[in-house]
C-alpha cells in the first residue's frame, strides 16, 4: 500500500470577545472628565477670580489660582489624549475581532477540506490497484497544498494575537505615559489647545448647514475630539455637524451638568432654573439608558444618539426652563429613512423618555413593514411647546400661534441639517402630533424645506391661511393625515368651502377639500382618543410605520362637510348611512369609503 502524508488540523483558535460599546462610553467618560478640567482651567484664568475684589489679599488669591489653571489645562488635554486612544482602541479591537471571524470561517474551511481528503485518501486504498499512479499524485498534491495552507493560517493567527497582544500594550503605555499629575504637565504643560483653532475658524451664527458640514469635515480628528471635550455645547446642536459627533459632543455636556448640578444640590443650592435643568438632564440620561441595550427585529442592536441637548434652555416667567432636547432612535447619518417626531402643547424635556418611547414604537413599526430597510426615529422637543392651557381658547391665543411660527422655523433648521449631511440619501418624514402639527405646517409653508413625505396626526390644523396642500412644501399626495374620529383636538379645524367650525388652527387636513390622504387611525380599547396615535398594537402606529418604510397605508375616507349640516367623518358611521342626506339609503353619489 502506498502512503499518503496527511496534512495537520489547523490550530484551534484562541478567543477574543469585545464589546465596542463599553469602550465607547469609556472614553466618553474620559472625554467629559476633560470637560470638567477645562471647566476648572478657565475658572482659574478668569471668571473665578472674583473681578471686584481688589487688594493685597486679591492679588495673594489669583497668584495661588493661577498655577492650578495651567495645570488643570495639562490635565485636560492629557485625558483627552488618553481619550482619543482609547477610541482608537474600540475601533480597532472591533476590527481585530472581525479579523478573528475571518480566521474562524477559514479554519472551519480547512477542517472541512482535511476531512474530505482524509475520506478520499481511505477511498483509494481500497481501490489503488485500479485508480493507479495518476490519482496518488493528485492525493499528494492536495494533501501538500492543505498542509502549506495550515501553516500559513496558523502564521496568521499567530500574527494576529501579537497585534491583540500590542494593542493591549498601547492601551497600557497610554496611561502609564500620563498617571502622574508631573507626567501630564511635562507633556502637556503650555501645548496650545487644538480646540482654539477650530473654533476660531467655526463658520458665524448666519451660516447654512452645508458651510457647517464642510467645515466640520475639514479639521483633523485631534481639532474634533477637542472641541467635543472642550466646547460640546458650540458643536452638539449644531445643524451640519453629523449625528455622532453632535451625540458624542452632547453626552460629554450631559455628562459635565450631571456631576456640577448633583454637587450643587447636596449642598442644597440649586437655584429653581439649575434644578429644572437637572430634572432634565436627569430625564435625558434615563431615556438614552432605557433603549441602549435593545435590539430591533433582527436583534440588531439599535444606536441612540443625544441629537440635541440644551437642558436650560427656554427660560419662563416663574425662573424655571423647559428645555430643548432631541433622542435619535437609529442613526440619521445612516438610515435609509428618518422620522422626526414633533410633539404638542405642555412638552418639556423632562417628558424625553415618554417620546424617546414612542420613537422606538415606531422604529419597530418601521422595521417590521420593512425589514431589508434601516429607519431612525427622532424624539424632537426642538421648539417652546406652549404650557398649560385651560380649555380649547388658550390653545388659539396670538402666544400658541408665535410659538407655532418659532418652532416651525427650528423644525426647518433640522431638517435642513439632517438634508445637508444625507444630501439626497434618505427619505426624510416630518410628523406632527396635536399642536405639534401646526408648527408642521409652519416649517412646510414659510421654509423651503426638503422633505420626502410628511404627516399629522391628532391634528387641529396646520395654521391659519393654510387651506389646502399646495400651500405647503411636501411633494404631491405625500401628505397623510391620522385621525381618530373621537379625537377632539382632531376635530377643530375648520371643514368644508365655507371653513365652519375654526376652533382650531385653520382647515382641518382631514377634510376631503384639504387634499391629504388619509389613513386609518381609529382608538382601540385601551388607547387613548388623542395621545394614542404611537401606541404598539394600534391602528395608527401600523399605518405610521407602513408611512416611514415608503409603503402606503391603509386609507381612511376623509371628513365630507355638506354646508348645509355638521361636517361627516365616515370612520365615524356605518357605510349603509354614510351621507344618506335623504334617509333612502343611498349615498348619494358620494364615494363610501
Amino acid at each position: 500500500m502506498t502512503a499518503v502524508p496527511l496534512p495537520p488540523f489547523p490550530r484551534p483558535l484562541r478567543r477574543l470577545s469585545v464589546d465596542a460599546s463599553p469602550i465607547a462610553d469609556f472614553a466618553t467618560g474620559l472625554l467629559a472628565a476633560s470637560a470638567r478640567l477645562d471647566d476648572t482651567g478657565e475658572l482659574a484664568r478668569g471668571a473665578g477670580r472674583l473681578l471686584d475684589w481688589v487688594g493685597v489679599a486679591a492679588e495673594t488669591y489669583r497668584g495661588l489660582l493661577a498655577p492650578y489653571g495651567h495645570r488643570a489645562d495639562a490635565m485636560s488635554l492629557a485625558l483627552r489624549g488618553v481619550a482619543r486612544r482609547v477610541d482608537d482602541h474600540g475601533d480597532r479591537m472591533a476590527r481585530l475581532r472581525a479579523e478573528l471571524d475571518d480566521l474562524g470561517a477559514a479554519n472551519r474551511a480547512l477542517v472541512d477540506e482535511t476531512f474530505v481528503l482524509v475520506d478520499d485518501v481511505r477511498a483509494f486504498h481500497a481501490r489503488e490497484s485500479l485508480l493507479g499512479a495518476a490519482a496518488l499524485a493528485e492525493l499528494r498534491h492536495r494533501s501538500a497544498d492543505l498542509t502549506r495552507r495550515v501553516h500559513a493560517l496558523d502564521a496568521r493567527q499567530d500574527r494576529w494575537w501579537t497585534r491583540v497582544g500590542a494593542e493591549e500594550q498601547a492601551m497600557i503605555d497610554a496611561f502609564t505615559r500620563v498617571l502622574e499629575v508631573e507626567q501630564a504637565e511635562s507633556r502637556y504643560g503650555g501645548a496650545a489647545d487644538p480646540a482654539d483653532a477650530a473654533l476660531a475658524t467655526r463658520p458665524g451664527p448666519d451660516a447654512g448647514p452645508g458651510e457647517v458640514l464642510a467645515w466640520w469635515r475639514g479639521l483633523t480628528r485631534a481639532q474634533r475630539l477637542a472641541l467635543v471635550a472642550a466646547a460640546p455645547g458650540a458643536i452638539g446642536d449644531l445643524d451640519g455637524v453629523p449625528a455622532v459627533d453632535r451625540d458624542a459632543a452632547n453626552r460629554v455636556r450631559l455628562s459635565r451638568d450631571l456631576a456640577t448640578l448633583r454637587h450643587l444640590e447636596d449642598l442644597g443650592q440649586l437655584t429653581l432654573r439649575e434644578r429644572e435643568t437637572l430634572d432634565n438632564a436627569e430625564a435625558v440620561e434615563e431615556a438614552l439608558d432605557r433603549h441602549s441595550h435593545d435590539v430591533d427585529a433582527h436583534g440588531h442592536r439599535v444606536p441612540v444618539l443625544l441629537w440635541i441637548y440644551d437642558p436650560g434652555a427656554y427660560v419662563q416667567d416663574d425662573g424655571g426652563v423647559d428645555g430643548r432636547v432631541a433622542v435619535a432612535v437609529g442613526d440619521p447619518d445612516t438610515a435609509d429613512a428618518v422620522a422626526i417626531n414633533v410633539p404638542g402643547i405642555k412638552t418639556e424635556a423632562d417628558d424625553i423618555g415618554t417620546y424617546t418611547d414612542r420613537a422606538w414604537e415606531l422604529h419597530q413599526a418601521a422595521t417590521t413593514a420593512d425589514p431589508d430597510r434601516d429607519y431612525a426615529s427622532i424624539a424632537w422637543i426642538g421648539y417652546d411647546a406652549p404650557a398649560e392651557v385651560d380649555g380649547v381658547d388658550a390653545a388659539r391665543t396670538a402666544a400658541s400661534a408665535g410659538a407655532a411660527h418659532h418652532g416651525g422655523a427650528l423644525l426647518a433648521e433640522s431638517i435642513d441639517g439632517l438634508r445637508a449631511v444625507r444630501g439626497s440619501d434618505a427619505d426624510i418624514v416630518p410628523i406632527g402630533h396635536s399642536y405639534g402639527s401646526v408648527a408642521l405646517g409652519a416649517a412646510l409653508s414659510e421654509h423651503h424645506v426638503d422633505v420626502d413625505r410628511a404627516v399629522a396626526v391628532g391634528s387641529p390644523g396646520l395654521g391659519e391661511g393654510i387651506d389646502d396642500v399646495g400651500d405647503l412644501d411636501v411633494p404631491r399626495g405625500q401628505l397623510y393625515v391620522g385621525q381618530n374620529h373621537d379625537d377632539a383636538v382632531a376635530g377643530l379645524g375648520q371643514n368644508g368651502a365655507l371653513g365652519l367650525g375654526g376652533l382650531g388652527h385653520g382647515q382641518d387636513p382631514a377634510d376631503d377639500g384639504f387634499g391629504g390622504v388619509r389613513f386609518q387611525a381609529n382608538a382601540g380599547p385601551g388607547h387613548d382618543d388623542h395621545s394614542g396615535y404611537y401606541d404598539n398594537d394600534s391602528e395608527s402606529l401600523h399605518n405610521l410605520g407602513e408611512i416611514l418604510a415608503g409603503h402606503d397605508p391603509t386609507l381612511a375616507g376623509s371628513v365630507h362637510d355638506p354646508w348645509w349640516g355638521p361636517a361627516l367623518d365616515p370612520e365615524d358611521q356605518a357605510p349603509s348611512d354614510l351621507y344618506d342626506t335623504d334617509g333612502d339609503g343611498d349615498t348619494d353619489g358620494i364615494p363610501r369609503r
